[in-house]
């Protein structure tokens, strides 16, 4: 079964990716998913609700 997203919605949001590059770069993984799941839960406004450690 394929899947395919043939529009995206509108994100009005500017999200920087570049702490993202350089943890995947540094072979830092445990702080890329961090990373990744602030950048998700920004873009979906949740950012505050969730406490990184």
């Amino acid at each position: 079964m394929n899947f395919w997203i043939t529009s995206r919605p509108p994100i009005d949001k500017q999200i920087d990716y570049t702490a993202l590059e350089n943890f995947l770069s540094s072979d830092k993984f445990k702080e890329a998913d961090e990373e990744t799941l602030r950048i998700l839960l920004s873009l979906v406004g949740r950012e505050k609700q969730y406490r990184f450690d």
